[in-house]
């Protein structure tokens, strides 16, 4: 399984961490969130990473060629837009199964086991046991489980989407299709999670991979920041 990374984004709201270096570069307890990724990654299960950089992409591309970690860099020079963008920046390197993630999540490795194991066809990677805020992105269910819609504003949800889609090899041609045609509805400012609705209103079963009980960090904010700190320093297994 190949793995593909979106880390483009700037990160505004961790505010002045972000002036000159990437979020995916921003440090938890020392570690940079694209370390974290490649931490969380290393399992047999996993063939092949790939990283798609954006706002100070050569930082990143520099940060990975220094510490000799094995991955294929891409780059979205228009980062300003939807990560959508990222994920096109990317395309030719998704030839085989492939799970794709965003860098500002802190997983502990027990999770990726568990979506393995209930990765089906298109696949989204949600849970159903935490609060949901406005930001989060949720996911409303149809009758067999599969997805029926997601988006952060749905007025009644079931669960919420944790950042993590897996495709196989077999669907890698309908996911991009999907993709294109999220693009020409939607714009280029849009989300790549949207990618799963359009695949649902195409009557494309989207499953669900359930993590309920695994608990995982955001960095998105300056309060996510010290949130996420305090967890791994009061739980120093957080992460196995």
């Amino acid at each position: 399984m190949k793995v593909l990374i979106l880390a483009a984004g700037q990160g505004e709201r961790l505010e002045t961490l972000t002036d000159d270096v990437p979020k995916a570069l921003v440090k938890v307890l020392g570690r940079e969130l694209i370390r974290c990724q490649l931490d969380f990654l290393e399992d047999p299960s996993v063939t092949k990473i790939g990283v798609v950089g954006g706002y100070h992409a050569a930082l990143v591309r520099n940060f990975l060629s220094k510490n000799n970690l094995p991955v294929d860099f891409f780059e979205n020079t228009r980062f300003e837009q939807g990560s959508i963008l990222t994920l096109k920046a990317a395309l030719d390197f998704l030839d085989d199964d492939f799970l794709m993630m965003n860098v500002d999540h802190i997983y502990p490795k027990r999770l990726l086991n568990k979506v393995v194991k209930q990765a089906k066809g298109i696949t989204a990677v949600c849970d159903f046991d935490r609060p949901l805020v406005e930001d989060d992105m949720k996911v409303k269910l149809d009758d067999h489980r599969h997805l029926f819609q997601i988006h952060k504003k749905l007025p009644q949800y079931d669960g919420g989407y944790i950042g993590m889609t897996y495709c196989p090899a077999d669907k890698i041609a309908l996911y991009k299709q999907a993709m294109e045609t999220t693009l020409v509805k939607l714009g280029e400012k849009t989300s790549v999670e949207m990618i799963l609705g359009e695949l649902a209103t195409r009557g494309e079963p989207v499953h669900i991979a359930d993590t309920s009980g695994i608990r995982w960090l955001e960095v998105d904010t300056i309060e996510d920041l010290q949130k996420a700190e305090k967890a791994l320093k009061s739980h120093p297994q957080f992460l196995a």
